[in-house]
């Protein structure tokens, strides 16, 4: 098909068609979909990771609370003597 552009007849590229128009945002849309939900994902591992990092914290003070209050307890049993 030949068309004027700028005072010049040039040939003109065939117009894409409905579905061929379609097709290339679907794509598009998934393509963002994809990065989007990449970013998530990778939110959400480190957050796993920091969670599981705090857990072993608190396990770790909560093994020293339990010396702690056995040791208390000993010393108390020990005063009433």
């Amino acid at each position: 098909m030949l068309t004027f552009v700028n005072e010049r007849l040039v040939k003109k590229p065939p117009s894409r068609s409905q579905g061929q128009i379609l097709s290339v945002e679907m794509r598009s849309h998934f393509r963002h979909m994809e990065t989007v939900l990449n970013h998530h994902q990778s939110v959400l591992e480190t957050a796993s990771r920091e969670i599981s990092k705090e857990k072993a914290q608190m396990d770790y003070l909560f093994k020293k609370i339990t010396e702690h209050d056995l040791a208390i307890y000993h010393i108390k049993n020990h005063l009433q003597l």
